[in-house]
């Protein structure tokens, strides 16, 4: 799980310390429920669109973890 969730951070922009989720973040809780500390990936920082089409909320493909939260709330 700890390697699962190192390649997630490493592959796209998840800069905790940096992010306006910091403390509020199911991915960071995981993080630290594994003891993850570092990444020991190299980074990779493709540019992804914001898809900003939607009145209620913007999806930053740049900090997408698969989850599918966005999907559901569309469905709905």
């Amino acid at each position: 799980r700890r390697k699962v969730l190192e390649l997630i951070f490493a592959e796209r922009n998840h800069v905790c310390s940096v992010c306006v989720s910091n403390g509020h973040c199911d991915l960071q809780a995981a993080a630290q429920k594994l003891g993850m500390n570092h990444v020991h990936f190299p980074y990779i920082y493709n540019k992804f669109n914001v898809d900003a089409t939607h009145d209620r909320f913007t999806v930053d493909h740049n900090r997408c973890i698969m989850c599918t939260r966005c999907v559901r709330v569309c469905e709905q």
